[in-house]
């Protein structure tokens, strides 16, 4: 990329959102349809009347979109969590739940001890249950 259309700073103040993971430092220009992407673009996923961007969002990032851009609903939580598809601490195969009460930013950023659930992968029978008092 030669001279960037914005940077990571110009764009997060002009949305005022945050980022999921590490963005990048700059791109290369925007595009509203999956179809279109060009490497280093930033994807905005809009609603329209007949389609929903948000529905191609994966799909530009596979076709090298360098950001998608979506909008998520805050909705209020009793309790929020997280699952993983692969046992995070010791990498087995097997469904990792935590959860806690409220929001889920506080277990994110790992400011509360979450209720923790394994469970097998197939059956979705659960193999331990650890409540956090």
């Amino acid at each position: 990329m030669s001279t960037p259309l914005w940077t990571w700073d110009e764009v997060r103040r002009a949305i005022g959102g945050e980022a999921s993971g590490q963005p990048p430092e700059a791109f290369s220009g925007v595009t509203f349809d999956s179809r279109e992407v060009r490497g280093g673009e930033i994807f905005f996923a809009i609603r329209g009347v007949r389609m929903d961007g948000h529905a191609f969002a994966a799909a530009a990032l596979g076709s090298g979109a360098a950001l998608a851009v979506v909008v998520q609903r805050m909705v209020p939580a009793e309790r929020a969590g997280v699952a993983f598809t692969v046992n995070p601490a010791t990498g087995a195969d097997e469904i990792v739940l935590e959860a806690t009460v409220g929001l889920g930013e506080r277990l994110v950023a790992g400011g509360v001890t979450p209720d923790r659930y394994r469970l097998d992968k197939h059956t979705g029978q659960v193999r331990e249950a650890s409540l956090a008092r």
